[in-house]
Order: structure tokens, then sequence, then C-alpha cells
């Protein structure tokens, strides 16, 4: 993850930063176990959804698979994509947030109201 973050904090363009979004999303879940590797996987994830140029429909997949991936059965897994959310709700420019309201606040009422 430290090669891979470098890369994407130097902002440089490689397809296969794009090709691994879905396995680093994936570890953000699947390692909750480790704090550590949960957060760097994290960080590299949003960074590339923020700065990273993407179509709006990539976008919205990367979005929603963590909004399909908040009823994970470990609370740690849930915690971390909560904490994704949240960074990419509030750092997402408020217009677009705004425009996906729906999209964004439905499914967290959803996991929120059956979470114990």
């Amino acid at each position: 993850l430290g090669a891979l973050k470098a890369i994407v904090d130097r902002r440089t363009q490689l397809p296969e930063v794009y090709d691994l979004l879905q396995p680093i999303s994936e570890l953000v879940v699947h390692s909750s176990g480790d704090k550590g590797i949960s957060q760097r996987a994290s960080s590299v994830l949003v960074r590339v959804l923020l700065n990273y140029p993407m179509t709006t429909k990539k976008l919205q997949s990367h979005v929603d698979w963590v909004l399909k991936n908040l009823t994970y059965p470990y609370e740690k897994g849930r915690l971390a994509l909560l904490n994704i959310l949240a960074i990419i709700i509030s750092k997402f420019p408020r217009q677009a947030v705004v425009e996906q309201f729906d999209l964004f606040f439905l499914p967290l009422v959803s996991v929120i109201s059956s979470d114990e």
C-alpha cells in the first residue's frame, strides 16, 4: 500500500491505479481486524476518488459499492465504510452531494435502522 499511496499522492496517472480500486475497497472491509491496513487502504481509496479523473458513472459505481457493503456482517468493516462515506460527503463538491442526496442517505437510514 505504501508504493500505491506514493503514486496516488503524486497524482501520477496510471491505468493500473484504476484497476486496483476494487481490491483496495475490499481490503478496507476485509482487513478490519488490522486497523492500520484498513486505514491506509481507506486513505488511498478516498484520494483516488477525490483526485483522479473518472467518469460520473465509474465514480458512482465505487460509491454504490461502499453503500451496498454497509451491511457487511462485521462492525469494524461497516465502520471503515462509514468513515469513507463521511470523508466523501465532507470533501466532495457540495452540489454533487446535494444532487446525490437520495443515493447517500436512504441506504444510511436503512442500515442504521436495522443495525443493532
